[in-house]
């Protein structure tokens, strides 16, 4: 399965169901120049019912583009494993890359989906508060697909009606935490942004925001999550 992102240039392949060295033909890229810059990721097979960790980079290369075409080798393939391929042009996308993500469409754990027109899908998620102990930790986790490894800027649309600085702790792909600072807003419901950084992988990539979660101390005060952008 593939899609093609024709005014960003960025091609994503979802292939898997056969083990060994095998390889993928893109067609089509006449339009992506004379190199591109490839990128293959894993998942391997956990069973319906268990989670597995974020992608695994198998390679990342930048490739020949010959008649518009590259053949993209994906080594040491199990036919449990799920497999990803993005190709862009060697320079990275051709237009800037923007890309919202809907917290009431991501994992929520432990809190709730709230209606507002305030938000920006008509929707948020609050009641992110439990950080006491792993049966009531709240988090939420976004899955986003990004073009190219690299230092992205995430806008954290959030609100925060306690009248004073609250915290969350931010993770991505099962790494080291960090705090994201919120500062008051108007009210519950009433929204602002933070801008923090993250150095995401080619592809796929979890983030976490949490009030409580494993490994995670524990965040301060109340905030409400909307959306989060990248770019």
């Amino acid at each position: 399965m593939a899609a093609y992102d024709s005014s960003r240039k960025i091609v994503n392949v979802v292939l898997g169901g056969d083990s060994g060295n095998n390889s993928v033909r893109v067609n089509g890229l006449g339009s992506f120049g004379s190199s591109v810059q490839v990128t293959v990721n894993a998942v391997p097979g956990s069973g319906r019912n268990t989670q597995v960790s974020a992608p695994t980079v198998l390679s990342s290369s930048t490739m020949n583009v010959s008649n518009g075409t590259v053949t993209v080798p994906v080594n040491g393939m199990t036919a449990e494993g799920a497999y990803q391929v993005v190709v862009t042009p060697a320079g990275g996308p051709t237009s800037s890359w923007q890309q919202v993500y809907e917290a009431e469409n991501a994992n929520v754990v432990n809190a709730q989906t709230r209606g507002s027109s305030a938000a920006s899908n008509g929707s948020y998620v609050g009641g992110i508060d439990g950080s006491a102990d792993m049966r009531s930790h709240s988090f939420v986790d976004f899955t986003v697909n990004v073009p190219t490894a690299r230092s992205y800027t995430m806008a954290i649309r959030y609100a925060n009606g306690t009248g004073s600085t609250s915290t969350h702790g931010l993770a991505y792909n099962g790494g080291a935490w960090s705090t994201v600072s919120y500062p008051a807003t108007a009210g519950w419901g009433q929204f602002s942004t933070r801008n923090v950084t993250v150095s995401l992988r080619a592809g796929y990539n979890v983030i976490r925001l949490a009030k409580g979660s494993p490994n995670f101390s524990g965040g301060t005060g109340y905030a409400e999550i909307d959306s989060i952008t990248l770019s």
